[in-house]
């Protein structure tokens, strides 16, 4: 007999107290947006609800002191960020650059930021995001200093791109060309630059075709500028097209290959909390190799705070370190919710343990003998990297739609066994990149090869069955009911007690 029980409910909400903080977090956050205030309005709404957690702390209505305070310093984070990166009229631009993410022809694109400007004031600082496009000729790279005198162009929030661009908190975009840059400074290679660039020989050492080359470089180290339209578009029709930047998913690839690799350490005195700065470490060189992007340090900091409190406490769940660290980094800059990165990093790891891990476990079913044992392991592995992957892949769908204008049936059907390819390529890249071994380049070589090829034919045969592809640009709206549905749907298997 299946019943509801409250207190199960609360039980699981219990575990979860960060939970009851990234709820009023993100709806001031989100108010803010919509509704500007003044700096001191909303530090006066903090400064009432904490004054009134202190004086009523014995009674029940501290909890809604708590939730104004909460929901007040979200207002505020949104504000001062918005404040902080405001640029006003200017006749010059010194600008830096972040990353090249794409080449077209003779165009390169990428994200840049402006540290200062020419105003009818003077030269201010800044550090305004913005998106750049260059003629290939001017040859820039990434961290190249340069003083221009293009105009800033404001993106346009009549439509859903520039509404969405604006909202991740770029102020604009900037066309550079040779006769309207002034001044040029070449950046020496940093540290990230360096292992970027040995980590790109190594995998041409491999000498994989063309095609497999650029899919290895994009999804284990973030150069995704030598992605072609062709492979870009047929990823997008199978649902997949996130998997082509490295984001969360592919920190928490990273972090399983090493956890495995490492997977005898524990057996030593102390060897759980080596693993675990070991681990660390590993998480914050990959997020080096991979250019150190906003996107990337924040699925580092989101893995390394999960990690630390996985491995060192005990008295902390997967989920409650997952919502924590959301709270800090929404905190530290409110315009993560309007990332994508950060949006679908964060929905696949709260889908993967509140579904994916129970759901694995419920399916076990040990057997005996060591013949049995073997092939019920590798039945796991398979089935376990399935289940995952299709829980990933329905919880990130309503947002693809919603960012991308585009709907594919693919990445429900397709999108496990793309993902769980994926970390497969990505674990074997990282592997080699970091055991270089020559006698083993010709297997390296095959694995990665069948890996990625199986990936790109996969993504292209998706891409021909147009059937399977909605061109459907879903609503805010649609995609927020969409949201709330998975939470009560979650809210009421919690709830679920058996009774016999």
């Amino acid at each position: 007999m299946i019943t509801f029980s409250k207190d199960k409910l609360l039980r699981h909400l219990e575990r979860r107290p960060m939970l009851k903080a990234l709820v009023p977090l993100v709806v001031g956050i989100l108010l803010a947006d919509g509704y500007a205030l003044p700096v001191w309005g909303v530090a006066i709404g903090f400064v009432v609800c904490a004054a009134g957690a202190y004086l009523f702390r014995s009674s029940r209505a501290v909890s809604l002191y708590v939730v104004g305070m909460v929901l007040t310093a979200g207002m505020m984070a949104t504000t001062l960020r918005s404040l902080s990166e405001r640029i006003e009229p200017y006749e010059l631009l010194e600008v830096v650059i972040d990353d090249i993410t794409a080449r077209r022809g003779d165009r390169i694109m990428g994200t840049a930021h402006v540290v200062a400007h020419q105003s009818a004031q003077g030269a201010k600082r800044t550090t305004a995001p913005i998106r750049f496009v260059a003629d290939s000729v001017v040859g820039l790279a990434s961290g190249d200093r340069v003083v221009s005198t293009a105009q800033l162009g404001a993106f346009d929030n009549e439509q859903s791109y520039g509404r969405y661009m604006t909202r991740r908190g770029f102020v604009g975009q900037l066309a550079l060309h040779p006769y309207n840059i002034t001044l040029r400074q070449h950046s020496s290679p940093t540290l990230s630059l360096r292992l970027r660039s040995v980590a790109e020989q190594r995998i041409e050492r491999l000498r994989l075709s063309d095609d497999v080359e650029r899919v290895a470089k994009a999804v284990a180290i973030g150069q995704r500028s030598e992605i072609t339209p062709a492979i870009r578009e047929d990823y997008t029709a199978a649902g997949a097209a996130h998997l082509l930047a490295v984001s969360g998913l592919h920190v928490g690839f990273v972090c399983a290959v090493i956890m495995l690799l490492l997977g005898w350490l524990p057996l030593i005195r102390w060897g759980h909390v080596v693993r675990c700065v070991v681990v660390i470490v590993a998480i914050w060189l990959y997020a080096a190799v991979a250019g150190f992007t906003p996107s990337i340090i924040r699925a580092a900091v989101m893995f390394s705070v999960m990690q630390a409190a996985i491995q060192l406490s005990s008295h902390s769940t997967s989920a409650n370190t997952l919502f924590f660290t959301a709270v800090v980094m929404l905190c530290w800059d409110a315009r993560m919710i309007y990332d994508a990165g950060f949006l679908l990093s964060f929905l696949s790891v709260a889908a993967i343990i509140e579904w994916a891990v129970p759901l694995c476990t419920r399916l076990q079913r040990p057997n005996s003998g060591l013949l049995r044992q073997a092939a019920w392991w590798a039945m796991e592995w398979l089935r376990s990297a399935f289940v995952v992957s299709l829980v990933a892949s329905v919880a990130t769908a309503p947002l693809v739609a919603y960012l991308f204008g585009r709907f594919s049936l693919w990445g429900v059907v397709a999108g496990p066994l793309l993902v769980a390819l994926t970390a497969a390529a990505v674990g074997s890249v990282v592997v080699w990149v970091l055991l270089p071994i020559g006698v083993l380049q010709g297997v390296a070589s095959g694995v990665i090869e069948t890996l990625i090829g199986a990936m790109n034919s996969t993504a292209a045969w998706c891409a021909e069955a147009e059937r399977m592809n909605i061109e459907w640009q879903a609503e805010g709206w649609a995609c927020a009911g969409a949201y709330i549905l998975f939470a009560i749907i979650t809210l009421t298997a919690w709830a679920i007690e058996k009774k016999y």
